[in-house]
């Protein structure tokens, strides 16, 4: 994929948000959620074996690696899809981990919320663009309200 992509004739540069673990979690995780069959596919790689068992559940998540800021390598559970049209990163905030929404990640400790650009060598997964497609018209309809809130506002 290149940037900028066209969704909805508007370009935009994809940017995915969720929770960014270390290796280590990574593997815990693979453990708790993959059969041994996903993780022996390729065992150093435990993101492989998670991406597996979130398409095989038709999830629409993933788990893409990604570098920190500190040149740390993690792995971003991804559980959104939103657009940037200026190019930064979109200003929407990732809420803390909650372990009763999340209950897979409890007991993790150093989970990062994240939001970062889609890798563009990455292929996206099939629910990518619907759901930034999704995400662009919801927009779109928060803004066509405020209009109409703003004008009825200026009428009285």
């Amino acid at each position: 994929m290149s940037y900028p992509i066209s969704i909805l004739s508007r370009p935009c540069i994809p940017f995915v948000i969720g929770y960014s673990v270390t290796h280590a979690q990574m593997v815990d995780l693979g453990t708790r959620l993959c059969t041994e069959e996903q993780q022996r596919k390729v065992p150093e790689r435990p993101d492989v074996a998670l991406n597996d068992y979130l398409f095989s559940n038709k999830k629409d998540e993933a788990v893409i690696r990604h570098q920190e800021p500190d040149g740390e390598i993690r792995y971003l559970w991804v559980k959104g899809v939103v657009p940037s049209f200026s190019g930064e990163c979109p200003k929407v905030e990732v809420p803390p981990l909650d372990f009763s929404v999340y209950p897979t990640l409890e007991g993790l400790e150093d989970v990062r919320p994240r939001c970062i650009v889609w890798p563009n060598q990455l292929c996206v997964p099939d629910w990518f663009c619907p759901r930034l497609t999704s995400f662009v018209k919801f927009l779109a309809e928060r803004r066509e309200k405020k209009r109409a809130q703003l004008a009825s506002a200026s009428d009285i």
